[in-house]
């Protein structure tokens, strides 16, 4: 997971789930490399200052690298003054964007790595 350098989502931590664990905050310009154990899982993002999550899900095969970026969503840092209050907070803060490990090296090469903090291990594989 790395996430995009992007001004004017800035101010907004990007809160990450991996089967509804939530699992890692991240800032721009930082990445974090999850650990997933084979198998049928959803990854999920959210802004903090809301509840819609962007949720996408996929088959992680053994030994199978994914490369995701997080991006803020256009559709809810446009125009807001022109969009009713509770429609603002109904659409996701952030989405995910599948990425080949190419795009992803060129894209991240200067972030910098957080550090994935686990409560609950089922679907996370511990190194």
């Amino acid at each position: 997971m790395y996430r995009a350098e992007n001004l004017n989502a800035a101010g907004m931590n990007a809160i990450f789930y991996v089967d509804d664990q939530n699992i890692l905050k991240l800032g721009t310009s930082r990445y974090a490399e999850i650990p997933v154990r084979p198998g049928k899982h959803t990854i999920s993002v959210k802004a903090d200052s809301t509840t819609q999550k962007m949720t996408y899900e996929l088959t992680v095969a053994p030994k199978q690298q994914y490369f995701f970026m997080v991006q803020a969503n256009p559709d809810r840092l446009g125009p807001q003054m022109l969009i009713p209050f509770i429609e603002i907070f109904s659409i996701p803060g952030f989405l995910l964007i599948e990425r080949d490990e190419a795009t992803y090296t060129k894209e991240s090469a200067h972030f910098q790595l957080e550090t994935v903090e686990l409560t609950n291990t089922d679907s996370i594989e511990v190194q």
